[in-house]
């Protein structure tokens, strides 16, 4: 009999556990609790919905109409591993909103209305490894995040004109960056210094008309650097010959090149470079241009070799 009754209480000890991690789900949300997956996407949600699954590693909250995130908003989500957040109002995420999600290694905020991030947004983040930020509003990048781990950062379309020296200071596995389309004019001396891990920087539509001498240097793991549809109308020698890794790419088309005789110079001291091979994607000029009439630069794509 004890026996029996141990048993009836083990099976009912199941049941409740399975109705928590399963059954429980806000009305709009599709929960499958034996994939560990909360499906919320489009349910036109004005704030983060209470009954969420404890054991969910996979939340979806794309497409509604979330414009704040506060504090403890995900408060019992440890086990959390993707939080997809994208198409959303959202413009201010309270300091420590993520505290909770220390398994979170992905997080998509794109398309929203962020036009700064607060000093206690990488609260909890120890784990994230993709931080999707691209086509908000954010117009500038300071203080560092502290995202020690985060491997992929996207901050492609935003409206982002300057970059401090000490944004990207504690991302230190960071491989991929993406700045495309924004408005960078300029990049500084130190920008990139903490990022010898990257392996893909994405400038190309920014209105850089120029770099400091030794800027890409600190990146001895890049392999591609896209600098297409900018203002260079010149190049420093100085600039690209700081990149040293094995076979990087230097994407250059789209620029508006003031095609005079120093900038033909330049390219030709840098085809003198034993490790730098040249690889034009345009007309043959290029190689006979040390004559002294000018002609207008091709596309041009440098391969570096060792």
């Amino acid at each position: 009999m004890l026996y029996c009754r141990t048993l009836l209480l083990l099976a009912v000890a199941h049941s409740k556990s399975l109705q928590t991690s399963g059954s429980v789900c806000e009305k709009g949300c599709d929960c499958q609790g034996e994939f560990r997956y909360t499906n919320c996407s489009g349910a036109l949600f004005a704030r983060v919905p209470g009954d969420i699954p404890p054991l969910t590693e996979h939340l979806d909250l794309s497409r509604n109409r979330l414009s704040l995130l506060p504090a403890g908003a995900f408060r019992g989500l440890r086990r959390l591993r993707v939080l997809l957040l994208s198409d959303n109002n959202i413009s201010r995420v309270a300091s420590g909103a993520f505290a909770p999600l220390e398994s979170l290694q992905r997080l998509d905020l794109s398309r929203n209305r962020l036009s700064a991030l607060g000093e206690g947004f990488s609260l909890g983040l120890d784990s994230l490894k993709e931080l999707q930020l691209g086509e908000n509003r954010l117009t500038r990048l300071d203080g560092p995040l502290n995202l020690d781990g985060l491997q992929r950062l996207n901050l492609s379309a935003n409206a982002i004109g300057s970059v401090g020296p000490r944004a990207f200071g504690l991302m230190t596995s960071l491989r991929q960056l993406y700045l495309r389309d924004n408005q960078l004019g300029s990049l500084g001396d130190g920008v990139f210094s903490m990022l010898r891990s990257l392996e893909v920087l994405h400038l190309e539509g920014n209105r850089i008309d120029g770099t400091e001498a030794g800027v890409f240097a600190p990146l001895t793991g890049l392999a591609l650097l896209d600098l297409t549809r900018n203002r260079l109308t010149a190049v420093r020698f100085k600039a690209f010959l700081g990149i040293r890794s094995h076979g990087t790419r230097v994407l250059l088309a789209g620029n508006p090149w003031s095609c005079d005789c120093d900038l033909q110079r330049v390219f030709g001291k840098l085809r003198g470079v034993r490790r730098l091979s040249r690889r034009p994607t345009g007309p043959p000029e290029l190689a006979t241009a040390a004559r002294a009439r000018c002609v207008r630069l091709p596309s041009v794509v440098y391969q570096y070799q060792t």
